[in-house]
């Protein structure tokens, strides 16, 4: 059983490795950071 049960959680990952950027993506984007979006950001992103 102890096989089936190590399956099993290579199995769990998946949902995570849907979006795994997710909650890095979510601390590094400017919404984590006291600074509001500005056109200013915006072109800095573009560049």
């Amino acid at each position: 059983m102890g096989y089936a049960d190590e399956s099993k959680r290579e199995d769990d990952p998946a949902p995570y490795s849907l979006n795994p950027t997710y909650p890095k993506n979510e601390i590094s984007t400017p919404a984590a950071t006291a600074e509001p979006i500005t056109p200013e950001i915006l072109l800095a992103m573009a560049y």
